[in-house]
């Protein structure tokens, strides 16, 4: 059997000294497969986290705050990260998440009475654009806004101004993964019911990882730029992360 052993202990092909970083999609499919397990038992904490419901926007600001340190290749110690970033953020969370869901509500409801209207007449179609836009933008920021949360310990009205920026200047990578997260769910809607257990396998968590790819260099950029911003810089971050922010952001 020493082929065998020889064979199980024989060494890799390595990675090559020089070889290119990846970026973009390829970055983001190797840390899906790094992490698959990882995400699997996410999505199971998400689920479980959001069943009271009120607590869906800490659950999935937490998420989010796991996915930011999946992308930046840190340590996860996945339950105590979780539990960590969820009793830090859930205040904050709570507000924004559900202040966001009305207001990106309110938008969508908009849409639909303009678009009725511009149905009747295309005089009304500019109308329905303009909303459109608006309540696309809204989503945006509201995104931005959550991954902020999620990896800083300023307070909410120091933070949506820096979505918003986050959202005007850098507002296709967002965009898309918005645009990856719907699919998700149309993926599941149709071909339920053989995607049955897609909710409860991948689509939460690897939502927030693909929102978090998307969203962190934006918000890491715009933190960076102010002063003693608390951002996560290194593996060992994670028992910081929620320490006291400095005094100007008190």
């Amino acid at each position: 059997m020493d082929w065998l052993t020889n064979w199980m202990m024989r060494e890799g092909p390595g990675i090559e000294k020089d070889a290119p970083k990846r970026t973009g999609l390829p970055l983001l499919g190797e840390i899906v497969l790094r992490e698959a397990w990882e995400l699997f038992k996410l999505n199971l904490l998400i689920a479980l986290f959001c069943l009271p419901i009120v607590t869906a926007p800490a659950a999935h600001a937490a998420a989010l705050r796991v996915g930011a340190s999946m992308v930046r290749d840190e340590n996860v110690y996945l339950w105590r990260d979780f539990r960590q970033a969820f009793r830090a953020v859930f205040a904050r969370a709570t507000i924004a998440g559900f202040a966001a869901m009305a207001v990106v509500g309110l938008g969508l409801y908009a849409v639909f009475v303009w678009g009725q209207l511009a149905l009747t007449s295309p005089a009304y179609a500019g109308a329905a654009a303009i909303c459109l836009a608006a309540t696309l933008f809204a989503l945006i920021t509201a995104c931005h806004l959550m991954l902020l949360i999620a990896t800083s310990e300023r307070p909410v009205s120091r933070l949506l101004p820096l979505a918003a920026m986050a959202s005007l200047a850098w507002p296709l990578p967002m965009t898309g993964a918005l645009g990856f997260v719907g699919a998700l769910w149309v993926v599941h809607a149709l071909f339920y019911p053989v995607s049955l257990f897609m909710p409860a396998v991948a689509n939460f968590s690897l939502g927030a990882l693909v929102i978090a790819f998307a969203g962190l260099p934006a918000t890491t950029r715009l933190l960076a730029s102010q002063a003693g911003a608390p951002t996560l810089r290194d593996g060992n971050a994670q028992d910081r992360c929620f320490a006291s922010a400095p005094a100007q952001d008190q």
